[in-house]
């Protein structure tokens, strides 16, 4: 349990960036420690659980298309083999969180470690007199990634610290989890990044229904407006750079985004049945960023349909369909502040990604897998688990077991 949590954990801090063939990526400290934990688990034949059986065909077709793909369009083979290796690492660390699952503290310790260090990041660009919103968002880059990237991560895990704050007990634990909370609401703040807020608040008011019968009232609202405010006065010097900001965007829009868009989109219409190849769009477009960096489609789905075109795409978005609606069955069935607050992580993060394009980050594999594998593992191991599948059917059954009850 302790190793997962230490792996899980080691997110925060990023990686280091070494020379290959020309080349310098990030060797993330993640990939090290996992790949010493699957050593070590199979010496002791600690095999990862593969008893979800749908979620583990799906990510078969996966990696099968995308390999193909990669083998169809060898323009850059090194970015396909990352696209590859994130769906694997998270699905391999799913399985083994079945097995043994991460510690309780990890979610809001990863949380407020996170929202630290984007804080610290947000500090030094205002340290160094930056005084527009836009060029401090620009700044804003951490051992994660840029401030969009981390917007996401905080996005997925924010409503999971919060109910974990609130139905932990003991003065400890909620001193602790709440001060995690509050470092990662503020670095949620300090990204900056309008679709990230956005998707945080539609994914929340779809969910006001699950909300209210899960036992959230007024009280709890009057403490989440506190913790709000409380953040907000932290960065009192630079609402109103933000409002100018973000009323600027609105009455601009984001031409350049749409253009990503309509790429993406030919780029499927030209290469129609397996795409241009997993991580290929970069090279497609061939824009930068304001780092240099290549640019995505700035949403994940078109890219999705781009670089897997019909073949590659049907397994991914099922993917997708099946562990969302499993999420939001599990939620309704058990009304657990945790469950609903992890459909509104997943829900949120989903829709972020309609507006940049995360789904294939290893940071993002990794959290979408943890959140999807502490649902299903706390729900499976609940007392009224069984008669929540009755109340819901045997198609609600195949969603949350896979087959595997069967």
């Amino acid at each position: 349990m302790l190793a997962e949590t230490l792996v899980v954990l080691s997110l925060v801090l990023g990686g280091i960036s070494i020379d290959v063939a020309s080349r310098t990526p990030t060797l993330m400290f993640f990939d090290l420690f996992f790949l010493l934990l699957i050593i070590r688990r199979m010496v002791w034949f600690e095999w990862p659980s593969f008893r979800d059986r749908w979620v583990f065909r799906l990510v078969s077709l996966c990696v099968i298309f995308q390999m193909l793909g990669s083998l169809v369009n060898p323009i850059d083979i090194y970015k396909g083999i990352l696209t590859i290796k994130a769906l694997v690492f998270g699905f391999l660390l799913y399985g083994m969180l079945q097995r043994r699952p991460i510690a309780e503290w990890c979610v809001p310790l990863w949380l407020g470690g996170a929202g630290i260090v984007t804080l610290g990041s947000f500090y030094i660009a205002v340290k160094d007199g930056l005084n527009d919103a836009s060029a401090m968002k620009d700044a804003v880059v951490t051992p994660m990634g840029p401030n969009n990237y981390v917007a996401c991560y905080l996005l997925m895990l924010l409503p999971l610290g919060a109910a974990m704050f609130y139905v932990s007990k003991g003065v400890r634990k909620k001193f602790l989890y709440g001060v995690c909370l509050l470092a990662g609401c503020a670095g949620f703040i300090a990204t900056l990044s309008r679709g990230a807020f956005v998707a945080l608040f539609v994914a929340t008011a779809c969910s006001i229904s699950l909300l209210y019968k899960s036992g959230i009232r007024i009280k709890h609202l009057v403490l989440s407006l506190v913790l709000l405010m409380t953040v907000l006065a932290i960065f009192s010097q630079q609402i109103t750079l933000f409002y100018d900001f973000f009323g600027d965007k609105l009455a601009v829009g984001d031409v350049a985004r749409m253009e990503l868009w309509k790429k993406a989109i030919q780029a499927f219409e030209q290469n129609p049945i397996l795409g241009i190849g997993p991580g290929q769009f970069v090279n497609y477009t061939q824009e930068s960023g304001a780092d240099g960096s290549r640019l995505g489609a700035h949403n994940s789905y078109l890219q999705i349909l781009a670089e897997g075109g019909v073949l590659g795409s049907i397994p991914i978005f099922a993917l997708m369909l099946i562990l969302l609606r499993r999420a939001y069955v599990i939620a309704k069935a058990s009304l657990d502040p945790v469950q609903v607050a992890i459909w509104i992580g997943l829900l949120a993060a989903m829709i972020h990604n309609t507006v940049d394009t995360l789904f294939w980050t290893q940071h993002f594999q990794v959290l979408f897998w943890v959140l999807c594998a502490i649902s299903y593992t706390k729900f499976s191991g609940a007392d009224h688990a069984m008669v929540s599948i009755q109340e819901y059917g045997a198609a609600h059954s195949d969603v949350l077991y896979g087959g595997a009850q069967a």
